[in-house]
């Protein structure tokens, strides 16, 4: 007979096992010292202007950018 005690245990012992393999791909996945390239100080005295930014999101959305408010940063949402 199964019992409820037995279940919990059973449901500890696959919620470590999801956790070893969650752990195991995050560190497949993580890029070892010699992939990380620092991009630091890239655009160090570059200049963008509104024509740039709108010339990049033309070439990157098409034609049916028009416009777009720029969002606030302090006020932006993430997930």
């Amino acid at each position: 007979m199964i019992t409820h005690i037995h279940i919990l245990h059973k449901i500890e012992t696959i919620e470590k096992e999801v956790m070893g393999l969650k752990l195991s791909v995050i560190k497949k996945r993580t890029p070892t010292k010699q992939n990380v390239v620092s991009l630091k100080g890239i655009l160090k005295g570059v200049e963008i202007s509104g024509k740039d930014i709108t010339a990049a999101k033309k070439s990157l959305y098409g034609k049916g950018v028009h416009n777009h408010k720029r969002q606030d940063p302090s006020k932006a949402t993430f997930y």
